[in-house]
């Protein structure tokens, strides 16, 4: 799959406007949730969020994710 940077700040703008990490992340009906899932991997691989993602019928579900200290250093 093709990196797509303006989903990648997009993802990255939701993530920091939640209020409580500790919720499923809200996204917006449009987005691919297969393609937001493999965006948010590689942010984790970065070290720019972790995530918990969980599955149901091999559909990501269930997303929760949060910005690390890691996005502020690597700026």
């Amino acid at each position: 799959m093709k990196r797509d940077m303006e989903l990648i700040r997009e993802l990255l703008i939701i993530i920091e406007s939640q209020e409580d990490d500790r919720k499923e992340l809200i996204l917006p009906s449009t987005m691919d949730r297969n393609k937001v899932v493999y965006h948010l991997k590689i942010l984790e691989q970065a070290n720019y969020v972790t995530n918990k993602i969980h599955y149901a019928d091999n559909l990501p579900m269930w997303i929760y994710s949060s910005i690390t200290w890691g996005t502020v250093k690597n700026f």
